[in-house]
């Protein structure tokens, strides 16, 4: 992929600056968790409790407004959210599983996949696995999250060079490879956040923090590309939509 032109850094600004500044006037709308989803629905049903409390003296009106709407919320979690894949409901109230995973518990697809990397998934998975495991044999449980973090980083390696070589042509792949790119970025800026603040106890972390830097404009300079590339393959698209229309229209 050949690398564009960036914009110039201004000076004294953060990489999280610099995170908001790739943003352009395509990127796509966040998304709401599924499992920010079913959490809004308890702190709702908090909210209307603590009204609840404040309010048991007053007339019976209000009284049935909020047992209705106590159990309208309590009710919803039959139906929503729901699994965007299968369209299951997240809430299983046989496990009395309140608050949904990452994964679907009937398709077992990751409810997020587009921001949730599959090897992010299975690490978690396993470590959950390891937790359980820590209690009867934590030898066997050191091994498998060894084994599983070694695994994650083939996984992203892999999953990075397969998006990188779709990006240029395929514009939901240059996307997704944008939004790993930046979650790589946070991480980058989480880690120079820690390296600053032992630099006066640590001298080595100077030594860190100039590779640290290094990494952050190699993963700037790709942004931009990627960005370029967005940008030229959404202009390809819309032109090709335009040119379609004329021609029906004649």
């Amino acid at each position: 992929m050949a690398r564009s032109i960036t914009r110039p850094l201004r000076h004294g600004a953060s990489c999280a600056q610099l995170i908001g500044d790739r943003f352009d006037s395509h990127t796509q709308a966040p998304t709401v968790s599924i499992q920010s989803k079913a959490l809004s629905r308890y702190l709702v049903l908090i909210a209307v409790l603590i009204a609840w409390s404040f309010s048991r003296h007053a007339s019976g009106t209000v009284q049935i407004g909020f047992s209705a709407a106590m159990a309208a919320l309590f009710i919803s979690a039959a139906v929503w959210p729901r699994c965007p894949h299968c369209g299951a409901r997240v809430v299983q109230f046989n496990a009395r599983e309140w608050v949904p995973g990452l994964r679907c518990w009937r398709c077992g697809r990751i409810y997020d996949e587009e921001n949730t990397p599959p090897y992010v998934a299975s690490l978690l998975d396993a470590f959950e696995r390891a937790r359980k495991l820590r209690k009867t044999d934590p030898m066997a449980a050191d091994r498998l999250m060894v084994e599983a973090t070694r695994n994650a980083g083939e996984l992203s390696a892999r999953e990075e060079a397969d998006l990188r070589e779709r990006a240029p042509h395929d514009r939901r792949a240059a996307l997704l490879l944008r939004s790993r790119l930046q979650s790589h970025l946070k991480g980058l800026v989480r880690v120079r956040g820690t390296l600053e603040r032992r630099t006066r106890t640590d001298p080595q972390s100077q030594i860190a923090l100039q590779n640290l830097a290094a990494a952050e404009r190699s993963l700037l300079d790709d942004l931009g590309s990627v960005d370029a590339t967005i940008h030229r393959l959404t202009s390809e698209r819309e032109g090709g939509g335009r040119q379609a229309l004329e021609g029906d229209e004649r």
